[in-house]
C-alpha cells in the first residue's frame, strides 16, 4: 500500500473520530440543559379510618387492603 493511501486513511479516520467527539459533546450538551420531565413521587401511609374521614391526600395515596400489606387483621388499640 502506498504511503499516500495510507495518509489519506489515517486522516479520514482522524476525522471520524473527532466527528463523533463533537456528537457525544453536542448529546452531552442537550442533555444537561434539559429540564428534568418527571418529578419523584411522594407517597404517604394513611391509617384507613383516616381514609374513611374523606380525607383529601390528592395523588400521593395509595389505597390497599390490610390483607396485601401482610398485616393481620386485628385492630389496633
Amino acid at each position: 500500500m502506498s504511503t499516500r493511501r495510507k495518509f489519506v486513511i489515517t486522516l479520514n479516520l482522524i476525522a471520524l473520530v473527532i466527528a463523533a467527539l463533537l456528537i457525544s459533546i453536542q448529546r452531552h450538551a442537550t442533555v444537561a440543559a434539559s429540564p428534568a420531565t418527571d418529578a419523584a413521587v411522594e407517597m404517604q401511609l394513611v391509617a384507613l379510618p383516616v381514609l374513611a374521614t374523606g380525607s383529601d391526600c390528592s395523588t400521593s395515596c395509595i389505597v390497599t387492603s390490610r390483607a396485601a400489606l401482610g398485616l393481620a387483621t386485628q385492630i389496633a388499640q
